[in-house]
């Protein structure tokens, strides 16, 4: 069972990848042995988990980030840009050594972003989840929120990557009934069994399922590979193409607000953000058509506006 928000400030668990982002804008990518000179830069803490946490905070939400960050000056540049942007971070990283015990753990993934001025279109570089996890953390704050020592969340985004955190974060909203969105980006193996768990899937346009034939690309065979799971709505996005939705009885689509875009990285981010915050408070069973599309519209609404200046965080001035 669902329940409506505890607070009228909506609370959201956000569990997944946390990065530094370094972003450079350029005139155009550079070819094979070229230096060229940037136009701008920028350093963030970045991944799709951690955007859409600073998206939901922006929004008036309180965001809570699971995701592994550690120790050294990658981190605290992590923890500094959260906490600028009021996010709550439960660091779930492991210090106990690498795999083997015997070396320090990896650490925080840098993702090295070129945004071409003129189109906005960005170039993405990284190693994506590489930092050890530790779930301690979470269990800890899943067990404060079930028993009412923390405010339980009234929604949970998780992002498929660090599927740890994810099974312990799907496993607390099933307790306090919060409804649940995956960020589903691209089809991952050892995520297989987190799209069935979710009330509602927000896929990009490349995410595969595995089908009897081959990956399902096509995107009405997608939503319904997971509204067979047990998703009760699907949203597929496609840029500046309208987004798609559907739930067990009906269908639709949403076409995001026509801007001049100067750079487009984490928009996808932003839109999940801002999905979970048009949902937090909705029961499971209240992801109806209507409801769906009122979130998609909003979520397209934000995100549109995101692309506008460079970088990922000017957006949060207009917000």
């Amino acid at each position: 069972m669902g329940r409506p928000p505890s607070t009228t400030r909506p609370v959201g668990l956000f569990c997944g990848l946390a990065v530094v982002d370094v972003i450079q804008l350029v005139q155009a990518p550079p070819g094979p042995d070229d230096k060229i000179v940037a136009l701008d830069q920028l350093i963030a803490a970045g991944g799709p988990a951690t955007n859409a946490a600073v998206a939901f905070a922006a929004l008036g939400g309180r965001a809570t980030l699971a995701a592994p960050v550690g120790a050294g000056p990658l981190a605290e540049l992590v923890r500094a840009d959260l906490a600028g942007t009021g996010v709550e971070l439960l660091d779930c990283s492991d210090r106990s050594g690498g795999s083997d015990g015997a070396g320090p753990a990896p650490g925080l993934s840098v993702s090295s972003c070129t945004i071409t001025a003129g189109t906005g279109r960005r170039s993405v570089i990284s190693t994506n989840a590489r930092a050890a996890v530790d779930t301690a953390p979470l269990d800890r704050y899943v067990a404060r929120a079930a028993c009412g020592q923390e405010t339980p969340p009234d929604v949970v985004l998780i992002d498929g990557h660090n599927p740890a955190l994810a099974r312990a974060a799907l496993d607390l909203a099933a307790r306090v009934g919060a409804l649940t969105v995956m960020d589903a980006g691209s089809w991952k193996d050892p995520a297989a069994d987190l799209p069935a768990r979710c009330d509602v899937v927000a896929a990009s346009a490349r995410f595969y399922p595995p089908g009897p034939a081959g990956p399902v690309t096509a995107p009405q065979d997608v939503a319904r590979w997971l509204l067979d799971a047990g998703a009760r709505g699907v949203v597929v996005t496609r840029g500046e193409r309208p987004a798609l939705w559907w739930t067990a009885g009906a269908r639709g689509s949403v076409q995001p607000p026509q801007v001049e875009a100067a750079d487009t990285l984490g928009a996808g981010d932003v839109f999940h953000g801002a999905l979970a915050h048009a949902l937090a408070g909705v029961r499971r069973d209240q992801v109806t058509g209507p409801v769906l599309s009122a979130a998609v519209e909003r979520a397209c609404a934000v995100a549109a506006a995101s692309t506008t200046a460079f970088g990922t965080r000017a957006w949060l001035h207009q917000a």
